[in-house]
Formats: C-alpha cells, sequence, structure tokens
C-alpha cells in the first residue's frame, strides 16, 4: 500500500496520529503491534544467517539477499557494516512505513477527514 503523495509531504506520524479519536488510536496500537519488525527477532536473524542475507529478506529487501547469498556476505564483511550502520535504522524506517500506513487507512474510513464531493441534483418522477 502505497501512502498519498500529500500525506508523506505535510505531515509526520505524529502530526497524523493528533488527528485520529480515541478509538482509531487503539486501533492503530493493535494493528501496528501485530504488523511491526523486531529488531531483537532482525538482529538474531544477522548474527546467525547475515553471511547470507536472511536478515535482508526480513526486511524486504530480496535483490540485497540475493545478492548476498551469492557473494557470501562479502566473505562476513558486508555482513558487519550491515549490523553496524545500517540495520538498526532500516528497522526503524519500516516500522515508521507500517504506522503511516495504518494511520492512513484510519483516515480514510473515518468520513470526517473525507472531502465531500459536491452534492448532485436528482430530480425524481412520480409515475
Amino acid at each position: 500500500m502505497e501512502l498519498k503523495e500529500e500525506t508523506k509531504n505535510k505531515f509526520t506520524n505524529m502530526e497524523l496520529k493528533d488527528k485520529l479519536n480515541e478509538h482509531q488510536l487503539a486501533v492503530l496500537q493493535s494493528e501496528f503491534e501485530k504488523r511491526k519488525k523486531s529488531k531483537i527477532f532482525g538482529y538474531l536473524l544477522w548474527f546467525f544467517f547475515g553471511t547470507v542475507g536472511v536478515h535482508r529478506i526480513y526486511t524486504a529487501n530480496y535483490w540485497m539477499a540475493f545478492f548476498m547469498f551469492i557473494m557470501v556476505g562479502g566473505c562476513g564483511i558486508w555482513m558487519l557494516i550491515d549490523g553496524f550502520f545500517f540495520y538498526w535504522k532500516k528497522i526503524d524506517r519500516m516500522n515508521e512505513k507500517i504506522e503511516a500506513e495504518i494511520i492512513q487507512v484510519l483516515l480514510d474510513m473515518d468520513p470526517s477527514h473525507k472531502v465531500e464531493d459536491e452534492p448532485i441534483d436528482v430530480e425524481i418522477k412520480d409515475n
């Protein structure tokens, strides 16, 4: 699911959360807990299977995982670079994106946040 362009540009997740009511916030929290990526699980994958790129599959980076598998993680060098400089932030960005997608769905479902269409004049004729 792709976020609407205006949402990407104008608002952060915190600003979007301010537009939600209590029920929507509860739904957001519940859905986010189900869908979020775990840093601990990601690092366990990195630690035990990092040279073959399994941790990249967990973050949906399939092409990079394929290349890491083929090159055996650059003999472990690529794996170390991932673990220390890249991976933690990647999971944070993924979780922010997941949260933003859930917020967008909740806002789209709430009619008070939608732009009203102009009323259509309908003429009803009696028989």
